[in-house]
């Protein structure tokens, strides 16, 4: 009863890591499995990810 609870709920917390690489523009799913095996990595994991969501900014170009 309880191994079964307890991925239950390690499924659950999954979805935060998740659903925060999938707004800065990531996989879904693979954020999901990553967040599912090592919650506890992922979520100090996805803080620190790029943001492919993002407006790009080309101010650094310089034109001849």
């Amino acid at each position: 009863m309880y191994p079964v609870l307890t991925l239950m709920i390690a499924a659950g917390l999954a979805f935060i890591p998740a659903n925060i690489a999938k707004q800065k523009g990531h996989s879904f799913g693979l954020w999901w499995v990553y967040g599912w095996l090592l919650f506890i990595v992922a979520i100090i994991h996805v803080q620190f990810i790029e943001d492919y969501s993002a407006p790009v900014s080309y101010t650094h170009l310089t034109l001849p």
